[in-house]
């Protein structure tokens, strides 16, 4: 994958995880909690694209990501952080 899509790629996930903070803090829950018969929410959708984008980065859980972008690491760093655990993870399961 070239610089400029990792780095799209990365900006998008960013703007997403910014959202979904947004929608906990503000505590709407008709945006947060999960309805089935609605098609599912709005946060659904969108933790559904934030998975999918990471994906793309080689990351299979963004739980990691989502807690250290909103605790304000910067995307490359919470990504770089994200692969190392997610890594050692692999490591240890061995």
């Amino acid at each position: 994958m070239d610089r400029m899509t990792q780095d799209s790629l990365l900006a998008a996930a960013k703007r997403l995880c910014d959202l979904m903070y947004a929608w906990n803090v503000v505590d709407v829950p008709e945006l947060v909690v999960d309805d089935p018969r609605n098609g599912g929410s709005v946060y659904h959708h969108t933790n559904l694209a934030l998975k999918r984008t990471l994906e793309h980065l080689g990351l299979r859980d963004a739980s990691v990501f989502y807690e250290l972008v909103t605790q304000g690491r910067v995307p490359i760093e919470a990504l770089k952080v994200a692969l190392e655990e997610q890594a050692g993870q692999e490591v240890g399961a061995l």
